[in-house]
């Protein structure tokens, strides 16, 4: 069995890469993501509830599924596998000012709703109506991650995986490299 590589997406704060080629933005950082939303999805009202990281997730893999043609992606036998080392370290940091101060101590449910990683599988597996695993897992680095997918491929009856390292540990500090594995 041969598992190959189909696209791959890269999204930083100042460059977007599809397949390879860049692709030119007006904005930057967090303002990029919702330019990519505009230009490129602009009919899922959820992105805006979502957090950085889910947003980052989101759009690369928009981008990535737009891509390819729709009729050679099998969603019923599709996996995603998401990972990153700090899990949503931002959100837990804004979270936390929300309940440092006992005068103003408000926690703001709009920080934790879509703070959990694996928001951002799930809201890919709702929208593309996956029904493979979704997993999102925290890790050294990006190296494990692309072992975990090779195995869960090699070892399930998945054709296809999605398999993105998607880090965020600021607003405007953040990084996604989302590709498209599958079975030969």
């Amino acid at each position: 069995m041969m598992i190959l590589t189909s696209q791959h997406i890269i999204i930083t704060p100042n460059k977007v890469s599809i397949f390879g080629v860049d692709v030119s933005l007006e904005q930057s950082g967090e303002a990029l993501l919702t330019e990519l939303y505009h230009r490129h999805i602009r009919n899922y009202p959820k992105f805006f509830k979502m957090d950085t990281l889910s947003r980052l997730g989101f759009i690369g893999t928009e981008l990535l599924l737009n891509s390819i043609e729709k009729d050679t992606f099998d969603a019923e036998n599709c996996a995603i596998i998401f990972g990153n080392q700090s899990s949503s370290i931002k959100n837990d940091r804004d979270y936390l000012t929300t309940i440092q101060d006992e005068a103003t101590y408000y926690p703001s449910p709009s920080l934790f709703v879509y703070t959990l990683p694996n928001i951002v599988t799930g809201e890919i597996a709702i929208r593309h109506k996956i029904y493979g695993e979704t997993c999102f897992y925290v890790l050294e680095n990006e190296q494990q991650l692309h072992e975990i997918a090779l195995a869960t491929l090699s070892t399930t009856n998945y054709r296809s995986a999605i398999v993105g390292w998607v880090e965020c540990t600021e607003k405007n500090n953040f990084y996604a490299n989302i590709k498209l594995l599958w079975k030969n």
